[in-house]
């Protein structure tokens, strides 16, 4: 587990398990060449509101969970957020950035997900 410490927070790297869809017709699941993992990087913010709220971030196309820690320093700058907020937990979708790398082999080839959804 990958960690760095900034003024704002300790960031950790993890890999978690995925869920996929349900397997039916239109589901890539059956395609799948075993189980889908996720990387995920956890911000503990530093001297944390034991009552903050923690914020999931996921991300749209061609993004990673990388696109999210210069909107996190932004808002930890600001004293008037930071006082409410105690986690960041930001996931790479299962096919962009490092979950990518760790679903290589697992994950489809590129087309082939939306085979039955061109029926």
């Amino acid at each position: 587990m990958a960690e760095v410490r900034t003024e704002f927070y300790v960031r950790r790297t993890l890999v978690v398990p995925a869920s996929v869809p349900k397997d039916g017709e239109l589901s890539s699941r059956k395609s799948l060449a075993g189980p889908l993992r996720l990387s995920v990087h956890d911000y503990s913010v530093l001297d944390a509101n034991p009552d903050g709220a923690t914020f999931v971030l996921t991300h749209g196309n061609s993004y990673n969970k990388y696109f999210w820690e210069l909107i996190i320093n932004l808002l930890l700058k600001r004293p008037d957020l930071k006082r409410f907020i105690k986690r960041f937990i930001a996931i790479d979708a299962a096919n962009h950035g490092d979950s990518a790398m760790l679903n290589r082999g697992v994950l489809p080839v590129e087309g082939q997900r939306y085979k039955a959804h061109a029926k």
